[in-house]
């Protein structure tokens, strides 16, 4: 699965946490993981998916905490989507100085 591009897994029901281990998903540029139920908090690892260009993990109303600073190390980010959860806070300077 290292090799792993994209997952799509929308409106499922889908429960549980997002694993630290989506960190090690090197190739992955695709996360579409909206309208289920996944609670818990975005782990930081997702930072370490460097080839990410879109993420949308909206409507998840169970996500909670804060967006982490990682998420800036994303350089090739060019959507994220993050509505309609339970995430608080700010969004950190790391992730609004992404160009």
């Amino acid at each position: 699965l290292l090799n792993l591009e994209q997952v799509h897994i929308q409106v499922n029901f889908l429960t549980g946490i997002i694993p630290t281990e989506i960190g090690s998903l090197r190739a992955l540029n695709l996360l579409m993981i909206d309208s289920n139920k996944i609670s818990g908090s975005i782990p930081s690892q997702l930072g370490n998916c460097q080839s990410l260009k879109h993420i949308d993990i909206s409507v998840n109303l169970r996500l909670r905490g804060t967006l982490p600073s990682e998420l800036g190390n994303l350089s090739n980010l060019e959507r994220f989507e993050f509505y309609d959860t339970g995430l608080t806070g700010t969004i950190p300077d790391e992730i609004c100085s992404l160009r």
